[in-house]
């Protein structure tokens, strides 16, 4: 095997396992809520616009939210249906906090 097979093979199998973690953290409620919050907190779902230079910095955070986005449609796409309606159920379970 050349090198640059051998560098093609390495990345291909840390790939693989980099989806399989994601999938793991997937298969728990909780995981899928704490991967829901990363997602939010990055601001994946929204405008990073501010009009100043605070929109660099939230386009940094959303660069990361997207790479995490990206690696959870990868390794399985499905989950984020399951993680999008846990996400509303649980801001409407927060909301009604206090109440």
């Amino acid at each position: 095997m050349n090198d640059e097979s051998s560098k093609k093979l390495k990345a291909d199998l840390i790939r693989k396992r980099e989806l399989s973690d994601i999938a793991a953290v997937l298969q728990s409620r909780e995981g899928r809520r704490f991967i829901w919050r990363l997602l939010e907190s990055a601001g994946v779902f929204k405008t990073t616009m501010t009009g100043n230079s605070w929109t660099y910095f939230n386009e940094g955070l959303r660069s990361l939210g997207l790479k995490i986005y990206a690696d959870v449609m990868d390794s399985c796409p499905d989950r984020l249906k399951e993680m999008w309606a846990e996400g509303k159920i649980l801001k409407e379970e927060e909301d009604s906090y206090g109440r």
